[in-house]
């Protein structure tokens, strides 16, 4: 999808469109996780955070009215599935979007944020 699906649109379609493509996009994870993986450290590479919990604002959560606008739970469903399925495996998210960073842990799942300064990019290390 591009900027210009979503010029004149309402916010319910507007909202729709971000639906559709969160689904999407968790779909295609669900493809790729449902192949074997033989490794025991899964990197997951993702635009948006995969869980409101991984959304915060000024290092507070954020609201969640913002949450459809930052999160893709679509995503964190899959990745959810896939860890229950997997407990023996370490997942580790990364993302950005939010330009908030932070870290949010949950079961054999990490999820990284990346922090980020429009007109300031950082290269972020990641260790598995």
């Amino acid at each position: 999808q591009v900027i210009h699906d979503f010029i004149g649109k309402s916010d319910q379609q507007k909202q729709r469109i971000l639906g559709r493509l969160g689904e999407e996009e968790a779909f295609r994870l669900k493809d790729i996780l449902s192949r074997e993986i033989k490794e025991k450290n899964v990197l997951i590479a993702t635009h948006v955070p995969p869980y409101e919990q991984a959304h915060v604002y000024e290092g507070a959560p954020a609201s969640y009215i913002y949450t459809p606008h930052f999160v893709c739970k679509s995503t964190g469903e899959v990745i959810d599935e896939y860890s229950k399925a997997h407990p023996d495996k370490n997942i580790k998210v990364i993302c950005g979007h939010t330009h908030q960073a932070f870290e949010y842990k949950k079961d054999n799942i990490t999820v990284n944020v990346a922090g980020a300064t429009y007109s300031n990019p950082v290269i972020n290390i990641i260790t598995l």
